[in-house]
């Protein structure tokens, strides 16, 4: 089983499973979903209540390094 299906978040697994489904590339797969899993453990609420401030303290705290 790739990395990318062993994530933690249901979403993040869901996410994985539909890129698959779709062709997406091994690598693609593990990446996109590494990062989504940690803009969540960054935001810790439901992806479904994220709002676009969410989205730019992670870019913002990304840019520190």
């Amino acid at each position: 089983m790739p990395p990318s299906h062993q994530r933690a978040s249901g979403f993040v697994q869901r996410m994985a499973e539909n890129m698959t489904i779709r062709n997406f590339a091994h690598a693609a797969i593990d990446s996109y979903t590494f990062h989504v899993g940690k803009f969540a453990e960054f935001v810790r609420k439901p992806l479904d209540r994220v709002d676009p401030e969410d989205i730019r303290s992670f870019q913002l705290d990304m840019l520190k390094g």
